[in-house]
């Protein structure tokens, strides 16, 4: 079972790693305060980054799709 979460967690969705989106969305679960959340999704955003993909229209697909995250997330605290 452990081996099927794993692998279920690697799963690109939207071109982006499914366990960056558990921890996209935990954010919003979790009642931090603001400054925490903002740096958390920068951590995230270094991690998908980090992971690198293989060609550029994928990484600048994934960029436009974390500053939408940062939007989202910015809207979210106001």
């Amino acid at each position: 079972m452990a081996d099927w979460v794993d692998e279920s967690m690697d799963t690109l969705m939207a071109g982006i790693e499914a366990k960056y989106w558990v921890s996209f969305f935990k954010l919003f679960s979790e009642g931090r305060p603001k400054e925490e959340i903002e740096a958390e999704l920068s951590n995230i955003a270094r991690k998908v980054r980090q992971a690198g993909r293989p060609d550029h229209k994928a990484s600048m697909l994934e960029e436009h799709l974390l500053a939408h995250l940062s939007a989202i997330v910015d809207l979210s605290l106001k």
